[in-house]
């Protein structure tokens, strides 16, 4: 009796391709044919179908059109497979978010895959270099050219020693004006030129990323790390890195930098350069234990310094990319959407400005924030304190992450269990974050400790207005110019973004209590519970970090650090489900974000 090789009917369209996948019966077809024709052929193709299926499977179960399953049509069909033959076809041509690539395209494809990534890289770094030799050359301050309006470059004295020192270190470097300054429009014209082709690049790798196979994370980190390594050269235009090692030196001499201002301290190496010697440390006493340590190693030179401070942040923040790819990776099941992801994180050139170039302390403090979102969201609510632990060393930083600490917390809210029980890991909860905060300060520790900084933070964020934000400074003049809301709130913005950024905060706070809430009293299983949580974390932490980072009147660029991991993971997923396009408003997000990094740095000041 003859030997009965099957031939299984596939479908063309991807969602309806490989039926044992999605969870349908396949359909089947039987010839008769001698064992000699199709015995071990058939065996073969049998368990390289299986193989593909199990690496993809994924994709198939979400009913994604992903290049990938595309692609398990076409080599099977390259086999010269006899048993498998397609006898469906698609009712209309397939338009997904990743174009299919015809088979014989797919060695040029990977070769692309390669070179795309390596040659945008370079091109980042050009930019890169290009912003080092506009710094080099900064124009001297005028009464027509005060420098740039939001970052105070060349208006501000710290500013223009920190260049002039630079300049005595770079004296090796060649540039095309040799020891002479730029004029004001061409030095404008620089920055504009240098940051604008940053962020068209980032762009630019978001499509190439999309559109090309997934490659390694570390060939797409190759643009990044050149541009950091360049970005060395660049003399910091903001003065925060020298307030950073002041406060350092005013600890590493024994004195108590949140009760002692640098200034009431003779022999200050970094006074030249920092413009906020009368304040004291907004700090957490981790950053100031970094910054005196980073001091006494460099032995109070400013320059050393500022290479420390550099490579410290820069590290920082390649880790928050590596991290935010790893937590892609678990919530997609996705290399391609991870790669996204990481690319989003990685080739951000606020990310890479603000780590690199004029160096802020964000990406050190939100790193741990993060680790801790991850064990939150990856392994599940039994590990929930090791997150609210790590989420406290970042408010150690910086207390910016506060707010996330008291996120956690209240997760506890959406567990099935008597209430008796949730308020006691609550409690538990408070007394380890309190109990580790009281420890870091216990070496600084004064009678009067507690009413210096809240007195020290009211002067830096409440009282006195920086008024940094382009959202409202640079935009609330041009919509007063039409609207005239100026008399509405009394012309102050300040004022008017604090009751809004606090009305939103109360907002946000009662819509997460509730759905917490609501989650509490849900039946559901353990799985469906862990992936509503994962999801609410997500949405929840993207929205306090943009509250907290984008909306006050005094929010920086940098502070932009904050939302970027959860950003950029909303782009792929919700949480529950895979993306096939991002969200409008994550767009919307991104897109001001950057329009306002612009304006931050490259807005003159007449």
């Amino acid at each position: 009796m003859p030997r009965v090789a099957c031939r299984m009917w596939a479908a063309a369209d991807t969602r309806a391709a490989y039926p044992i996948a999605l969870g349908r019966a396949p359909k089947w077809q039987c010839h008769h044919k001698s064992a000699d024709s199709v015995g071990i052929q058939s065996s073969q193709m049998l368990a390289f179908y299986t193989r593909l299926d199990g690496v993809h499977g994924a994709h198939s179960r979400a009913g994604l059109r992903t290049g990938p399953i595309l692609r398990r049509n076409r080599l099977l069909e390259e086999q010269r497979a006899p048993t498998f033959a397609s006898t469906e076809q698609a009712s209309g041509p397939i338009a997904g978010w990743y174009p299919t690539l015809p088979a014989k395209a797919i060695p040029s494809v990977r070769s692309w895959a390669w070179v795309a990534p390596v040659l945008l890289g370079v091109c980042f770094a050009l930019a890169a270099a290009l912003l080092v030799v506009v710094e080099l050359g900064q124009p001297p301050r005028t009464p027509e050219f005060r420098g740039i309006r939001f970052s105070n470059t060349v208006n501000s004295p710290g500013s223009r020693a920190i260049v002039q020192m630079y300049r005595e270190h770079m004296g090796w470097l060649p540039r095309p004006y040799s020891g002479e300054t730029l004029d004001s429009s061409w030095y404008v014209r620089g920055l504009v030129t240098g940051w604008g082709s940053m962020v068209a690049l980032q762009i630019a790798a978001i499509v190439v990323c999309r559109r090309t196979r997934a490659t390694s994370a570390a060939v797409w980190a190759i643009g990044p790390v050149l541009a950091s390594l360049v970005f060395l050269l660049y003399p910091p235009s903001s003065t925060d890195i020298y307030a950073y090692s002041s406060f350092g030196w005013v600890a590493d001499k024994g004195a108590n930098p949140y009760l002692v201002s640098p200034e009431s301290l003779p022999g200050d190496p970094y006074a030249a350069f920092n413009d906020w010697t009368m304040v004291r440390s907004p700090y957490g006493p981790l950053w100031t234990g970094v910054s005196r340590a980073l001091v006494h190693l460099s032995n109070g030179d400013p320059f050393a310094t500022t290479l420390g401070f550099k490579i410290v942040t820069t590290l920082a923040a390649f880790a928050l990319a590596v991290l935010t790819y790893q937590v892609a990776r678990r919530f997609t099941d996705d290399r391609h959407l991870a790669l996204i992801a990481f690319v989003l994180v990685c080739w951000s050139p606020i990310l890479i400005t603000e780590a690199a170039a004029t160096v802020h302390l964000d990406p050190v403090m939100m790193l741990p924030a993060m680790l801790g979102f991850a064990i939150a969201t990856c392994a599940g609510p039994r590990h929930l304190r090791i997150a609210i632990i790590l989420t406290t060393v970042s408010a150690l930083v910086k207390p910016a992450t506060l707010p996330l600490i008291a996120l956690l917390i209240l997760t506890r809210l959406a567990r099935p269990e008597r209430i008796v029980v949730t308020a006691r890991r609550i409690t538990l909860d408070l007394v380890t974050a309190i109990g580790m905060i009281a420890v870091a300060y216990a070496p600084f520790w004064d009678r009067t400790l507690a009413e210096s900084i809240v007195r020290n933070m009211n002067q830096l964020y409440v009282d006195e207005y920086l008024r940094s934000n382009p959202l409202w400074v640079w935009g609330l003049d041009h919509v007063d110019a039409v609207l005239g809301l100026s008399a509405a709130i009394g012309g102050n913005s300040g004022s008017t973004t604090r009751i809004m950024s606090m009305a939103a905060a109360a907002i946000v706070g009662i819509v997460l209590v509730t759905a917490l809430w609501q989650q509490r009293r849900t039946n559901a299983d353990e799985m469906e519970r862990s992936l509503a949580l994962r999801r609410f974390l997500l949405v929840s932490w993207a929205a306090v970090t943009v509250i907290i980072g984008i909306l006050p009147v005094n929010a920086h660029p940098w502070y932009v650090v904050w939302s970027m991991v959860p950003l950029a993971l909303l782009w792929v997923t919700d949480g529950r489900r895979v993306r096939e396009r991002p969200p409008v408003w994550v767009l919307g997000i991104q897109t001001w974000v950057l329009f306002s990094f612009m304006i931050y740095h490259t807005l003159p000041k007449h």
